[in-house]
């Protein structure tokens, strides 16, 4: 079973050392504490666990055993912080949506020139379930990052922007873009 950190992680109640005895995990912490840290450097983090549980729909087991984490890279594309740097001066606002982890995307934003070292700006998918869209219609301005997006937040934001009167262009490199485009 693989996945992300914070899905599959609370759920493993033991891990296999190196040797391949089975232990038992009673601190998350240090595994936690090392997809924070792989994350703060802009790989997407990787969850992999086993389980003698049948697996029965998106139902996951409880009782997973960790095998490990896998942190991947994906190479900033050529071209892509000029980009940004010529969108900014031709006065277009950049806003990168992504189902990486908060700490992936701020990276990866920060990396590109779309953010610098302040926080504002960011949201997460969970943020904007809280807010109404008439407070996001009012951050949309400072909006740099959203994390953790779903298509239907994609959809949402390109709802938003297109109420306010604003042109709205969109790239993506996944099948679960094209429902923002609909």
């Amino acid at each position: 079973i693989k996945g992300a950190p914070e899905i599959i992680l609370p759920r493993c109640r033991s891990y296999y050392e190196p040797n391949g005895k089975i232990s038992s995990l009673m601190n998350l912490n240090t595994f936690l504490h090392e997809v924070d840290l792989s994350s703060s450097r802009g790989l997407r983090v990787i969850v992999v666990a086993t389980s003698t549980a049948p697996l029965i729909e998106d139902n996951l087991p409880d009782n997973m055993t960790l095998v490990g984490m896998l942190g991947v890279a994906d190479q900033i594309r050529q071209g892509s912080t000029s980009a940004i740097q010529l969108t900014r001066r031709a006065g277009i606002q950049t806003v990168m949506i992504t189902g990486d982890k908060l700490e992936t995307a701020v990276s990866v934003a920060r990396q590109v020139g779309l953010i610098t070292s302040s926080a504002s700006g960011i949201l997460t998918s969970q943020d904007l379930k809280r807010i109404s869209d008439s407070e996001l219609d009012s951050l949309l301005p400072e909006l740099r990052v959203i994390a953790r997006a779903l298509p239907t937040d994609k959809s949402r934001l390109v709802n938003i922007a297109q109420r306010k009167g604003l042109v709205v262009g969109m790239t993506g490199d996944g099948v679960n873009d094209a429902a923002a485009l609909r």
